[in-house]
């Protein structure tokens, strides 16, 4: 009887085992993508002035004096187009590529060339105004290549440039950036 209750009592604690190491590697994925996210907003924030460099070229008339950005981070249909540029430009083929999807709660400027800059959550029904959106934003595995989509737009005009940042030292420097499609 005591054996049984030993060979019971001895696979109740590797089942345990077995669950608690699932639950530390869980926490570990969760803990890379909060760290991979917070990477992707340093980034950004370093180089905001970069990503949104060119309003007036929306602005042929010079009535605008705002340009709004979306908070979200998005994915969109040619990420895959995107994730293969940027493997191919760093050559991060073996690396396990996915969109970081993530909200920007602050930005550190308040204008740009002379616009106002406003964070807003949806930009969908801002026809006449001048839209910025971030996209398909990848970081590699070991967090020193990164690559974000910016769709600038006003009415039916759209512009999508993909910018490739490679972290140096301290500093994220822009490597290319590439127009991707306009119209």
């Amino acid at each position: 009887m005591m054996i049984i209750y030993l060979k019971v009592t001895l696979i109740d604690m590797v089942g345990n085992f077995k669950l608690l190491m699932i639950l530390l590697y869980c926490l570990s994925c969760k803990n890379i993508e909060t760290q991979k996210a917070n990477i992707i907003k340093e980034a950004i924030n370093e180089n905001i002035g970069v990503l949104i460099e060119n309003p007036q070229y929306f602005d042929i008339e010079n009535k605008e004096d705002t340009v709004y950005l979306s908070k979200s981070i998005v994915r969109m249909n040619n990420y895959d187009e995107i994730k293969n540029i940027f493997s191919n430009r760093f050559n991060l083929h073996n690396n396990d590529l996915q969109p970081i999807l993530l909200n920007l709660n602050v930005i550190p400027i308040s204008d740009v060339n002379g616009y106002k800059v406003s964070l807003i959550e949806d930009t969908q029904y801002l026809d006449n105004k001048i839209t910025f959106q971030f996209a398909n934003a990848f970081i590699n595995e070991d967090m020193n290549y990164f690559c974000i989509e910016v769709i600038s737009q006003h009415g039916i005009g759209s512009k999508f440039m993909l910018y490739l940042f490679r972290k140096d030292k301290s500093k994220w420097l822009l490597v290319e950036k590439k127009l991707i499609a306009i119209g």
